[in-house]
């Protein structure tokens, strides 16, 4: 995976064709923060946008194309079944509320 994807731990993975190309995209969410005190949290991921290319391979795509832009511990990503072209998802956090992400295409 690119490294984007490796940052901080990654705790669901929702497979998804966003690209209506045929292939299975990823999107992740992850982050840690029920560790030791003295170690820091895990907190450097947003979430993941990674667009299959092929071949086992995926192309990271940044939050500000993507628009996904997930604040704190992620635990939990399920997709909503909607019409349109962007692709709908719910996200849950450990002990915050949820968010509500539209990725685009």
């Amino acid at each position: 995976l690119p490294q984007e994807a490796q940052w901080a731990p990654v705790n669901d993975i929702l497979f998804l064709d966003i690209n209506a190309d045929g292939l299975e995209d990823l999107i992740t969410v992850g982050n840690d923060y029920g560790i030791e005190s003295f170690t820091g949290q895990y907190d450097a991921s947003y979430g993941s946008v990674l667009l299959n290319i092929g071949k086992g391979h995926f192309k990271n795509i940044p939050s500000n194309k993507s628009g996904l832009w997930i604040l704190g511990d992620a635990k939990s990503i399920i997709p909503i079944n909607s019409k349109g072209k962007n692709k709908k998802l719910i996200i849950a956090r450990n002990n915050q509320e949820l968010q509500f992400f539209s990725i685009k295409k």
